[in-house]
């Protein structure tokens, strides 16, 4: 169980608030990517990562949320962030635009792994006491 959280974790309905916005810019992002590839090829990469992505980005939400395993949740999360920085660098190849709509999931998921980190720090530090 996870009973402390940060003093700096943001209300509840920033969540959402970011969330829903990034998914459409993600959207526009991927749909960029789709119509300026040349090839079926050229798609391979930049869509398999963002299915990689979406994958963690869920998982790590199991982890965190479902099971409160706060330090197994940061190693997922380092995946997830690692799986956007790769999909946003597969995506500048084909358009720099869907690139750059892309890049503040990374903002936000630096954000969400800075606080995960901090929680699972908390909370290893409370177990000991």
């Amino acid at each position: 169980m996870c009973p402390f959280t940060c003093s700096w974790t943001p209300p509840n309905w920033v969540f959402p608030a970011m969330w829903i916005p990034l998914k459409v810019l993600q959207s526009v992002s991927l749909w960029l990517v789709l119509k300026q590839a040349d090839t079926k090829k050229e798609l391979v990469l930049p869509l398999s990562l963002f299915g990689l992505h979406l994958f963690l980005g869920n998982w790590w939400n199991v982890v965190f949320f479902g099971r409160r395993k706060m330090e197994e949740s940061t190693r997922w999360m380092g995946a997830f962030w690692l799986s956007i920085a790769g999909s946003i660098a597969s995506f500048a190849q084909v358009s720099p635009l869907a690139a750059a709509l892309f890049a503040p999931t990374q903002l936000w998921v630096t954000v969400a792994a800075k606080l995960n980190w901090d929680i699972m720090k908390l909370n290893k530090v409370s177990k000991q006491a």
